[in-house]
């Protein structure tokens, strides 16, 4: 048979070329070709897209505003504090980005960069806040929020528990400084870089075909794997560097000790880790704070409050919690000095029952045996704001140094809070009048509450 072509002419009406179709004559005949057929095993890739995620756009905006807290109402007879969501304590000194999450879910985030800490509210920088909507059972997805602002959102393991405790440690014993534990903080943020390389390489070919959400996914997925699986190797270079500059000739002879023990402990809201060093030295501990206590006094109404909620909690707990301002003795210094973080007590010769209203702890090796308290011979407003350096007297975290403080006004600030009603309760709550004795007796009838610390609630209150 001939052969079909196409060819072009002129077309003078139109101006522009048409395609015609002709036939030659003279053309040969094409012969059959056969198909080139290999029969073998080989792999195929097949590239799938990601579905999108249930939560939007990995992007996530926001928005500059004056600084807030939230404004929830506590219930004075039950304890239990609500929140209508939208309240908020305004006038505060300081800024924060709001941030819509999708859902009904929000962020509120006091970044450092923005508040200056010569002007700003010291104690409410870096603290961020998820809201979530109205109702119950929204705290799995409240963590999975977490993830839109490139934050680790997964439960944490054994591996982040220990290097968390490893690093307040780090911090409580002034170890930051020295060359071996920095030497060891820059190892591992080396090695969890190396293994984000190796996971990027693995799984690089399941990138293709993604859009750009789909990408965002898949490098924080990245990111955290690595975090997560580097993190083994960095408790190891972490703690084998504490143990050099502790005196021990290895890590694992450190992880021997009696004072080891990076179980983090429930505190009230909070988690809590402890001194290694404190807990390998408690006789000695003991026996500095021979006939010292520690002491929290406080307001009839305050007493009442506090055991209701079972906390001592800090300035910015306590606004958490829906306590009004005015509780505290000295709220808005503390806010800008940075003790607003922390709860306030101090060292003085153990008082008699009858010098209420007063929290006391006859045995003070039992808070100081936490990780996250300092204390000064002075009152400084638990001062940690850099910016105030010079203003008040300098602070110490040496239980020992803290143990011989004798300024009437010297002060121990501890983290967030402390456990009225758990292991960390007071050895003695003196009550104003035995009609406040006998109002308390009954309200921890009421919730169940038989001791205090292991110690009958009898033995307890005091007036």
């Amino acid at each position: 048979m001939g052969e079909w072509v196409w060819f072009a002419r002129e077309c003078g009406q139109c101006g522009g070329n048409v395609g015609e179709a002709g036939f030659d004559a003279a053309a040969k005949n094409v012969g059959h070709i056969n198909p080139y057929l290999h029969e073998g095993i080989t792999t195929v890739t097949v590239t799938m897209p990601v579905l999108a995620s249930d939560h939007g756009d990995h992007r996530v905006a926001g928005l500059l505003r004056d600084a807030t807290r939230i404004k929830p109402t506590l219930d004075s007879e039950t304890g239990q504090a609500s929140w209508n969501g939208m309240a908020r304590w305004e006038k505060v000194a300081g800024k924060e980005y709001v941030i819509n999450l999708g859902d009904g879910f929000q962020a509120v985030y006091r970044p450092y960069s923005v508040n200056s800490p010569k002007t700003t509210e010291f104690s409410l920088r870096g603290r961020l806040e998820i809201v979530a909507p109205a109702g119950e059972g929204h705290g799995p997805d409240v963590v999975k929020r977490l993830g839109q602002l490139n934050l680790a959102n997964r439960p944490m393991t054994q591996a982040e528990g220990e290097y968390g405790y490893l690093v307040a440690n780090v911090k409580a014993q002034n170890l930051a400084g020295k060359t071996e534990v920095q030497a060891a903080i820059a190892t591992g943020d080396q090695l969890e870089e190396m293994t984000r390389q190796e996971l990027f390489h693995e799984r690089a070919h399941l990138a293709v075909g993604l859009d750009d959400v789909q990408l965002a996914r898949f490098a924080k997925d990245i990111q955290l794997d690595a975090h997560t699986q580097a993190l083994p190797t960095r408790v190891k270079v972490l703690r084998e560097a504490v143990a050099k500059v502790t005196g021990h000739q290895t890590g694992q002879a450190l992880a021997a000790t009696a004072g080891y023990d990076p179980v983090p402990r429930r505190s009230g809201g909070w988690l809590t880790w402890n001194r290694i060093d404190v807990g390998n030295s408690m006789p000695k501990l003991t026996t500095a704070f021979n006939g010292k206590a520690l002491v929290h006094a406080t307001s009839a109404s305050g007493l009442k409050a506090m055991l209701a909620n079972g906390v001592l909690a800090s300035t910015e707990r306590r606004t958490l919690m829906g306590v009004s301002r005015g509780v505290g003795m000295s709220e808005d210094e503390d806010k800008l000095t940075g003790g607003a973080s922390s709860v306030f007590l101090r060292v003085l010769s153990k008082p008699p029952s009858d010098d209420g209203p007063k929290l006391v702890w006859d045995q003070p090796e039992r808070l100081m045996h936490r990780a996250d308290y300092y204390g000064a011979n002075a009152d400084t407003f638990g001062a940690v704001n850099p910016s105030k350096a010079g203003k008040y007297a300098s602070s110490t975290r040496d239980p020992f140094k803290i143990a011989h403080f004798t300024n009437p006004a010297n002060e121990v600030m501890f983290g967030d809070g402390i456990d009225l009603l758990g292991a960390e309760g007071p050895s003695r709550i003196l009550c104003e009048s035995k009609k406040q004795r006998d109002e308390i007796h009954t309200m921890f009838t009421a919730k169940g509450i038989t001791h205090i610390a292991g110690k009958p609630i009898d033995d307890v209150l005091k007036v």
